[in-house]
């Protein structure tokens, strides 16, 4: 690639990025129904075909706009995780920490995913993306093996290391949800002591 060719990509890359920030906002404010996509040309400084250019139509915007963040709180698990190795119990609460941290900075994102499946990550597979689904279930997949890790070590009760990722999961989207409720008042990440307590306190061995 010539550097003329790798100034091109690198422009199409930013602006394509200025304008998923702008749907984002949109997307968490009217939903994709009520979400226009001459408001979103208007507000990002694009017209419609260009957007349509750079990323696609309505739909195919809201895909991207989930996956781009879906793929930063899969990151963001990653990095907590891999601060902790081969300690399963302390990796199991960077990630607490970590995702709720993320919450507070991308709270649009959750704004969408609540309008979007309720709350509710049965509806993740109907509502978004194969894409983004699939990053969801490597998440669950990486946390259910550190619970059979941190079974392993003796530090939970005999339980299913599935049905503790789940508790966890549910502890987490409780906490979110009451948050939304309250108008995102405050920052959610200082639930994040109640949560492990609770988490640890119901499995510890």
């Amino acid at each position: 690639m010539t550097q003329r060719e790798q100034r091109r990509a690198a422009d199409r890359e930013r602006q394509a990025a200025e304008v998923l920030d702008v749907a984002r906002s949109a997307f968490a404010g009217a939903g994709f129904s009520g979400a226009s996509m001459k408001d979103i040309a208007t507000e990002s400084g694009y017209s419609v075909g260009h957007i349509y250019n750079l990323i696609g139509n309505k739909a195919s915007l809201f895909d991207a706009v989930m996956l781009r963040e879906g793929s930063r709180l899969a990151d963001t698990i990653a990095r907590a995780q891999a601060e902790h190795p081969d300690k399963p119990a302390a990796a199991i609460d960077a990630i607490i920490d970590s995702s709720l941290g993320f919450f507070d900075s991308h709270r649009e994102f959750f704004e969408i995913y609540l309008r979007h499946a309720g709350g509710m990550r049965a509806n993740v597979e109907r509502v978004f993306s194969p894409q983004l689904v699939e990053i969801d279930r490597k998440i669950e997949k990486q946390m259910t093996r550190l619970f059979r890790q941190a079974a392993e070590a003796g530090l939970t009760a005999e339980l299913s290391p599935s049905d503790m990722r789940t508790a966890l999961s549910e502890l987490i989207s409780g906490f979110l949800a009451a948050w939304a409720a309250a108008g995102y008042r405050g920052r959610v990440s200082r639930k994040a002591k109640v949560i492990k307590h609770l988490l640890w306190n119901g499995i510890r061995a």
